[in-house]
C-alpha cells in the first residue's frame, strides 16, 4: 500500500484520520500493519464469506445476498453530499440489494472521477 502521508494526501484526510481507519482493518482482520515497512493487505479466511460485507439479514435470520445494478451514471457532484475527493465530478452506482430473490434495500455509492476515470455497467465485475 502506498505510504500513510501519501494515502492521507490522496483522500484529503489527516493522517491521524487515515490511521484510525487503518487500526480498524488491522482489527478485522483484513490489513496487517509493520513498523518501518508499512501497511499490508492481508488474506482473511473470513473475507471470502458472502457475508463478509454485507450486514442485512431476513427476520428469520441469514438470507443469500445478492445484489441488482439498477444504473451507473457520471455526474457533477450534488450539493449536499459530504465532501470527498478532488474532482468535481463523480460516478454513482445504484443498486437493489436482495436476500434469498426478495429486494431488501435499495443502495448509492459515490465514487469521486480521479480515483476511476470511466466507469461503465459494462466494465465493473459482478460484485455484492
Amino acid at each position: 500500500m502506498p505510504a500513510e502521508r501519501q494515502m492521507a494526501k490522496d483522500y484529503n484526510v489527516t493522517v491521524r484520520t487515515l490511521r484510525k481507519s487503518l487500526a480498524r482493518l488491522t482489527e478485522t482482520g483484513l490489513l496487517t500493519r509493520k513498523q518501518g515497512s508499512g501497511n499490508y493487505i492481508q488474506k482473511n479466511e473470513n473475507a471470502d464469506s458472502i457475508y463478509s460485507f454485507f450486514r442485512l439479514e431476513r427476520p428469520q435470520g441469514g438470507g443469500l445476498p445478492s445484489a441488482n445494478l439498477v444504473r451507473v451514471d457520471s455526474l457533477k457532484k450534488p450539493k449536499g453530499l459530504p465532501d470527498f475527493g478532488g474532482s468535481s465530478f463523480a460516478h454513482r452506482f445504484r443498486r437493489q440489494r436482495l436476500l434469498d430473490g426478495l429486494p431488501v434495500a435499495a443502495e448509492e455509492i459515490w465514487l469521486d472521477q480521479h480515483s476511476a476515470a470511466k466507469v461503465t455497467r459494462h466494465s465493473l465485475a459482478v460484485t455484492l
